[in-house]
């Protein structure tokens, strides 16, 4: 990886949709030779995929938390299989330290309950 390799992941990381002629302008290539680039990075594996952001209130879900969750056994599968059945979360990772796992989840707000 060289400078215009760098200079391109920041700008896909910036937006991932741009064009090429978008980031040819930005790094000084061609667009062809942008073409090129992106193509032997995502060969490469460097670049793994391409994904939309989402504003999650504007799909219902506005609270976000972050949880900690501390277990008895470290590594405990059957724990994590089970993590992966709850839809509120959106992600989930295996930690070293105090906490096992730390997750982030979305939900929408709570209806209070009036007669």
């Amino acid at each position: 990886m060289d400078k215009y390799d760098r200079m391109l992941l920041s700008a896909l990381l910036e937006n991932g949709r741009a064009s090429y002629a978008d980031l040819a302008r930005k790094v000084n290539l061609s667009a062809p030779a942008v073409a090129e680039r992106v193509a032997k990075l995502e060969a490469s594996g460097v670049i793994t995929g391409y994904q939309a952001k989402v504003d999650m209130s504007k799909v219902g879900l506005p609270i976000q938390c972050v949880i900690e969750l501390r277990l008895n056994q470290h590594g405990n599968q059957k724990a994590y299989d089970d993590l992966i059945k709850i839809p509120q979360l959106t992600e989930c990772h295996r930690v070293t330290g105090d906490p096992c796992v730390i997750m982030q989840a979305r939900w929408a707000r709570c209806r209070s309950s009036k007669s």
